[in-house]
Formats: C-alpha cells, structure tokens, sequence
C-alpha cells in the first residue's frame, strides 16, 4: 500500500535517522517516489517495514558484538588481574624468605663476633677448644654473606692459632736471639663492619684508592697488610660508589709513604696535604738531568734495602 510520508517521517517509523533514510533513496535501497512542489514521498509501506525488520537485525547483531567483546575484555581482565596477584604473592614470599636468612646470617655473624672478642682475651686453653668451632659452625654463612668479611676473620682467627702454636718463655731458659718482629696489624674496626654498613669515616682513605694515587700495585699493597709493616683499618664503609674494607688513617698513610717512597714506581698525588709531599727527596716539578739520575739511583738501592728486608720480615715469619 502507498503512503505520502517526509523523509523524518519515514525515519520514526523505521528507527533510523532521517540521513540514512535519504542515503537509502539515493541507493535505491528504499524507492520512494517524490510529490512534485512537496517535502512528501510516495512509498510503500512493506517497504519501509522490510527495512524496520532489517534495522532492527542489523542493530541486534551490533549489540550482540558488543557485548561478545565486552565478555572478552572483562575475561581477559580477570586473568591478567589473577597473573599479577599470583607474581605478588610469589615476590611477597620471596622477600620474607630473604628477610629471614638476612636476619639468620646477621645473627651468626654477631656470634661470631662475640666469640672473636672472647678469643683475643681467652687463654690458651680455651682457645684450643673454641677455634675448631667457630671454624665449622660459621665458615659457610659468612662466605654466602660477605667473601671479604670472612678472609678478616680467618686472617684474624690465624693469628690466634700461630699464637697458640709460639712455646712460652720458661722462667730462666735464655731466649734465642732473633730480630724483633714488626707487630701484625689488627682489625680496628671490625666490630663496626659486622652487621651493619655505613659512609667511611672522614679520617679514613680507602687503602687501595691511596696505593694507585701513588703508583703502588694491588699486590705490592697486600704483601705490606698481610705481613703487618702498614698498619690498616678494617670494614665496611660505602665511599661513593664503591665498598672499601680497607682504609688508611692519618698514621697508616705516613707509615704507607715512609715504606714506599724508595719504590721507582712511587710518586707524588695532587693533594698538598698528603704525606708524600713531606717525604719525597726532590721537589715535584725539578727536571735537573744530573739530580734525577743521582735521586734514581739511590731510590733503587733504597728499594733493594726494602725488598731485602721484606725477605727478612717473611723468613722470621715462617720461623714463627
């Protein structure tokens, strides 16, 4: 049946905007018929019901896409939400775990701490019985905790042991001459390092840091530690973006310049305040070609002096 209805018109009664309905005209998807001198169309009803029901499909099949993307997103939402909870609890787990062995391996190093004091002042007898246990129980946490801390340990924990293994004296034996012996350096400080860390100290300089201002190797530096001609401060210090554990006082950086400044590697740093400037036997800056040859030369029987009595500290240490 042919109704006479405007294009708005025909728009209400499909569900669709008045646009779509004369896009559809000009694409022959609706044939409506123009009244001449009128806004009017002829068309016919069946048409525009085809296109209601059309519409109505078309807008059902939307929504129903919709909500499928919807379902999707809020599904995938859920998993992602149960993916993060899980890695939080998994990293939750973790940090207790490592909470706990920080508070285990802070505790046994606090023990072994305490029976390192104890050993310094215990007697002989005592310390026979207790450097088996403090070797066995400890060695394993601290080598996981802290390397560097634990070879301070066992330098010291030696120490105790070639103490327990020199005779004493007996009363009217005469002893045996031999040349005094310089005195092992001991860790200061070493109670400060245990358990905790802090800034180094503004009297302290980091040991190796001085030793290459200076042109002294690594090596060269742990023969002098090891064998007690420099005394050192031993720690845990952070100095800027390094750890030092072993550092120099005012008197270890005298004895440091006093031991090496025979070596024709040694040479002065920057700083005027450092020993080196009061030590050195020619002025920085002098080029007089006789002066520094005569000044190598005896640098070099200097350091032969040195090196010989290195020899003899080594020798009277093995006698030991």
């Amino acid at each position: 049946m042919l109704v006479q209805l405007t294009a708005a018109q025909m728009a209400v009664k499909v569900g669709i905007s008045e646009r779509s309905i004369q896009r559809w005209m000009q694409e022959g998807r609706l044939q409506a018929k123009k009244i001449e001198d009128s806004s009017l169309y002829e068309v016919e009803s069946t048409d525009l019901e085809r296109l209601r029901l059309r519409g109505h499909r078309e807008e059902e099949s939307r929504l129903q896409a919709v909500e499928r993307k919807v379902t999707e997103m809020r599904r995938d939402l859920d998993a992602a939400i149960f993916h993060h909870e899980d890695q939080l609890a998994a990293l939750e787990r973790k940090f207790t775990d490592q909470a706990k062995q920080i508070a285990e391996l802070n505790a046994a190093l606090r023990i072994a701490t305490e029976q390192l004091e104890r050993l310094a002042t215990a007697s002989l007898s005592e310390l026979e019985t207790q450097l088996h246990d403090i070797r066995a129980v400890y060695h394993s946490k601290l080598l996981e905790y802290d390397p560097a801390l634990l070879k301070a340990l066992t330098a010291r924990v030696e120490a105790l042991e070639q103490r327990l293994s020199t005779p004493a004296t007996t009363p009217g034996t005469p002893e045996t001459a031999t040349k005094p012996k310089t005195p092992r350096a001991q860790p200061t400080r070493l109670a400060e390092a245990v358990g905790k860390s802090s800034e180094l100290p503004s009297d302290l300089v980091s040991a190796r840091a001085f030793a290459g201002k200076h042109g002294i190797h690594e090596n060269t530096l742990d023969k002098a530690i090891n064998s007690g001609r420099l005394p050192v401060e031993r720690g845990r210090w952070k100095d800027g973006a390094f750890w030092v554990q072993k550092a120099l006082d005012e008197q270890g950086r005298a004895r440091f310049v006093e031991l090496y400044r025979s070596n024709p590697h040694f040479h002065q740093c920057s700083d005027l305040e450092c020993p080196c400037h009061e030590y050195m036997d020619i002025p920085a800056g002098d080029n007089d070609a006789s002066t520094t040859k005569e000044h190598t030369g005896t640098i070099e029987e200097r350091w032969n002096e040195t090196q010989d009595e290195e020899k003899d500290l080594d020798g009277q240490g093995q006698e030991g």
